[in-house]
């Protein structure tokens, strides 16, 4: 398979994230973060996404689709991998989620877990 294949295929698989998390999260959705892992020196997290899902009245993880559109790794904890210190990284998350699905990095509101 030719290196422009694989890309379009890691496009397509992106792609689709993107217009999933779309259909689940709309302008206004609260978008909960949960904390799982920080390493030794502080400067990577572990971080769970999801919202609560009023037909089905559960929780809706969806960490998975989170990393795949915007292109981070996951952890051992399956959980979205983050860099970086100095700030609110959750409220990060989730505003560059937000800017990713609807251009706005003030589209959903946030809450901590």
């Amino acid at each position: 398979m030719s290196t422009s294949a694989v890309d379009r295929l890691i496009n397509r698989g992106r792609n689709e994230a993107i217009e999933r998390l779309r259909q689940l999260l709309p302008v206004g959705t609260t978008v909960f973060t949960i904390l799982r892992s920080i390493s030794r020196s502080g400067m990577t997290r572990e971080i769970d996404v999801l919202f609560w899902d009023d037909t089905s009245k559960a929780p809706v993880i969806f960490s998975w689709l989170a990393g795949k559109a915007l292109d981070r790794d996951l952890g051992k904890h399956n959980a979205v991998v983050v860099r970086g210190a100095g700030m609110d990284i959750e409220f990060y998350l989730v505003s560059q989620i937000a800017a990713l699905l609807h251009g706005d990095d003030h589209a959903f509101a946030h809450g901590s877990l």
